[in-house]
């Protein structure tokens, strides 16, 4: 995989734009949820093709990163107004300095008891407090996903890792039957963890993106493209 840099200048603005050389058969553009302006493709296309694709696309890119800007914070700290969005839910954020610390719902608010005063901090606090209740509901969807869907196919059952990722919910490793989540996933309706991890054991069957992917994924979960829409 190699990575190399370019932008794009849209409306006298100048955005900067990652390039991955990796081994796919298609030029791919996204803007991820932090603003990043990605491309993958193959390896051997020139930059100057590149760049002329990013010119072409300066139109999707534009609404691509307005959509981006207008997201709600997941988590906002800071201002006085400190809010979060738990399993799909929007709570105040009280944020107490003590010792031992802890994250309990109360009266409709989350109370988060920590010794740090930085927002960076605090935000790693509650990731890490937060985590010890997702364990439990991915440890609990793993053990339904590997009767219903490794059991029968006679696949070996994934170890799985939990992780701050900001550019993908998660990902496969077949070949190392391993699956990583992103912990972001706690802001999001529990239904949406489920749909991510049956999108992961989906690639054990099916290593790719391909029509039989999305069958498979649609075979265990009909209304799957509901909590996709949300993620995205």
């Amino acid at each position: 995989m190699t990575v190399k840099m370019t932008a794009v200048s849209i409306d006298g603005v100048t955005y900067p734009v990652t390039v991955t050389y990796k081994r796919v058969k298609n030029m791919n553009l996204r803007v991820n949820g932090e603003g990043d302006i990605l491309v993958s493709l193959p390896y051997g296309v020139p930059m100057h093709v590149v760049d002329a694709f990013l010119e072409e696309k300066k139109d999707w890119i534009a609404r691509a990163y307005d959509k981006v800007q207008k997201k709600p914070d997941l988590i906002h700290l800071g201002s006085g107004d400190d809010y979060v969005y738990y399993y799909g839910k929007k709570y105040p954020l009280i944020v107490k300095c003590a010792l031992p610390e802890g994250l309990v719902e109360e009266e409709g608010r989350l109370v988060l008891h920590t010794p740090y005063r930085d927002p960076e901090n605090i935000e790693m606090a509650f990731y890490r407090l937060a985590c010890d209740d997702f364990r439990d509901i991915v440890r609990s969807e793993a053990i339904r996903l590997n009767k219903m869907v490794c059991d029968p196919n006679h696949l070996v059952h994934p170890s799985i890792t939990l992780k701050y990722m900001t550019s993908r919910w998660g990902s496969c490793t077949p070949m190392k039957h391993h699956i990583s989540l992103s912990y972001r996933l706690i802001h999001y309706p529990k239904a949406c963890t489920a749909y991510v991890m049956l999108h992961e054991y989906a690639h054990l069957l099916v290593p790719n993106h391909s029509k039989a992917f999305y069958d498979v994924i649609r075979q265990y979960m009909p209304d799957y493209d509901v909590y996709r829409k949300i993620l995205k």
